[in-house]
């Protein structure tokens, strides 16, 4: 799921320091060639001149070395001190990802509703296909809801938390989040295609589908459980240019993109979960240590 980055090899300090003495020993012995081909020049004052030269370089480094142990030293102890709020960040992130287990739970219950039963043909009028549309009224409603809502605030929520913790886990939060919302976004497109109006030849109007269905429900109010009238709403169907099969099939077509949505929230929160775990065992690891 994550982008594949290209690690670039670096020089270690010891081997960054040999490579600077062997540069600098090549050019001494090149000038030293140099001024040994005139006859004025003394080897010994050649050689005072190397060693003073070597000296210095010696000295330098191990200046150079000693200051950035002194650094990292300081790296580490303020490091050190984040410990408490990254493991804090952690707990809330963990409990956090409820949201995509909770999103992942309906995108499954509503992909198996809507492929439950066989397509049926588009010119079908059957008792079967209105069964299908009946089921699929519901169902569409929650679906459309969830396509056209927003996840801005949950992903400003979790930058904040995964950018306190670790780049990498940042990079993977926002990868997430970019990819759901494609496919979320295909959803979309996909339920606005959904042509949900009929024409009443007798009553000479167009009506959408789903207010339609909302008419003929009602709320019995001995037991409040919802009631409908199906056979007045076949009769209403049976006399408009719509069929029922145009209708479910076209809502079909929701099916592979909430498969795409399930599948990448499945992928990514194993992965979130992964990288959790390990930075769990590692900083409280480190935290041990400096105990």
């Amino acid at each position: 799921m994550r982008d594949n980055k290209d690690e670039y090899k670096q020089l270690t300090s010891s081997q960054k320091y040999t490579f600077m003495f062997i540069c600098i020993a090549i050019i001494f012995i090149y000038v030293s060639y140099l001024v040994l081909l005139d006859d004025h020049t003394d080897f010994k004052d050649l050689y005072a001149a190397f060693c003073a030269i070597l000296g210095g370089l010696i000295g330098g480094l191990i200046t150079l070395e000693g200051v950035k142990r002194t650094v990292y030293a300081q790296r580490e102890i303020e490091s050190q001190k984040l410990v408490p709020i990254k493991l804090l960040n952690l707990y809330k992130l963990k409990k956090e990802l409820k949201f995509f287990e909770d999103i992942k739970v309906k995108v499954d219950e509503w992909e198996w509703n809507l492929d439950y039963y066989a397509p049926p043909s588009n010119d079908d009028r059957s008792e079967n296909a209105f069964t299908q549309l009946f089921k699929m009224i519901r169902d569409y409603k929650k679906i459309k809801k969830f396509a056209e809502s927003s996840l801005e605030d949950k992903e400003c929520l979790f930058i904040q938390m995964s950018s306190e913790i670790d780049i990498e886990l940042y990079y993977e939060i926002v990868q997430l989040f970019e990819e759901l919302n494609t496919k979320i976004k295909f959803l979309d497109e996909a339920l606005q295609s959904v042509n949900f109006l009929i024409y009443n030849r007798d009553q000479k109007e167009v009506q959408d589908v789903v207010d339609l269905y909302k008419t003929f429900v009602r709320i019995e109010e001995s037991d409040g459980v919802e009631k409908f009238d199906g056979p007045i709403f076949i009769d209403y169907m049976n006399r408009s240019d719509i069929t029922p099969g145009q209708i479910v099939n076209t809502v079909r077509k929701a099916i592979p993109h909430l498969q795409d949505i399930y599948h990448c929230l499945d992928t990514g929160v194993s992965e979130l979960n992964i990288m959790i775990e390990e930075m769990e065992s590692v900083f409280k690891g480190n935290k041990q240590r400096s105990l």
